[in-house]
């Protein structure tokens, strides 16, 4: 049942976001379609999505699979879809995001690419700091988490997208409110490759609660050292799971809601992946 409501949870999320994105693309592809329709070529439209993780993440192949559909239902003429993977996950460093850099140039060298989809604020980053290399004359849009800055929106033909909102504020009033002898909150942030945006983001939205109740974030710890973590928390704690993502023994990696399914323990969890 738990695994059912997730999946109808992250189903909504994608149908969201899927439509949300198209709409906004369909928008840049049809604001390149304003010439006279003499004028206009019959050239394929060209989008390019680059994804955060590998082909194989769940959330890659459902997002890809829904939003390719939709945009070739629903954009004007032909499209072609192109995916690309950033996968810093498995090959972070710097190097190797200038080899994927180099390695997209010359992939693309003869293809104009009309769009350029940003899957995740890695992807963003990475788009807007080799965009004069890549895609210098094609317009970005975004799913993610952070706000680009005025410069970066100015820069460019163009950037625009999905901000996805976090309720970490929210939720935890909601859990206060719920539970008014809470004397401690503990925020499970920890990720792979020690990711830190979404604890950066915890701590700049929970920062006003540090004088009602104490926060501790944990951060990086193995599922094993999580497990044994929450088994010893005190009386009157709140968890607050914002995300964490890791890697089992056999080297499967564990996405949030596996994770939450190994947390133990009579405490009160605020799940928010």
């Amino acid at each position: 049942m738990k695994h059912a409501r997730r999946s109808l949870k992250l189903r909504s999320v994608l149908i969201t976001t899927t439509l949300l994105l198209l709409s906004t693309v369909c928008a840049q592809i049809c604001g390149q379609n304003s010439a006279p329709l003499a004028q206009r070529s019959t050239a394929p439209k060209r989008v390019l999505v680059l994804d955060w993780y590998g082909k194989d993440d769940m959330w890659n192949i459902n997002f890809d699979a829904s939003f390719q559909a939709a945009l070739k239902s629903s954009a004007p003429g032909t499209v072609e879809y192109y995916t690309e993977y950033l996968e810093t996950n498995r090959f972070p460093g710097t190097n190797q995001t200038l080899l994927l850099r180099d390695y997209l140039v010359r992939k693309y060298a003869d293809r104009t690419i009309d769009v350029v989809v940003a899957n995740s604020d890695a992807s963003l980053d990475f788009l807007l700091k080799y965009r004069n290399d890549l895609f210098p004359h094609a317009p970005i849009v975004f799913v993610a988490v952070r706000h680009p800055s005025k410069e970066e929106l100015a820069a460019g033909p163009g950037l625009t997208g999905v901000i996805n909102l976090n309720t970490y504020r929210e939720t935890l009033d909601l859990g206060l409110q719920l539970h008014g002898q809470t004397q401690q909150v503990f925020v499970i942030s920890g990720t792979r490759e020690h990711d830190k945006r979404f604890e950066a983001r915890a701590r700049e939205e929970l920062r006003d609660y540090e004088s009602k109740v104490q926060i501790n974030y944990l951060t990086d710890l193995s599922p094993a050292e999580l497990v044994a973590k929450m088994k010893s928390l005190p009386e009157r704690s709140l968890v607050l799971y914002v995300w964490q993502q890791s890697q089992n023994e056999q080297g499967r990696v564990l996405e949030t809601s596996e994770l939450l399914d190994w947390s133990p323990g009579p405490r009160t969890y605020l799940p928010m992946g």
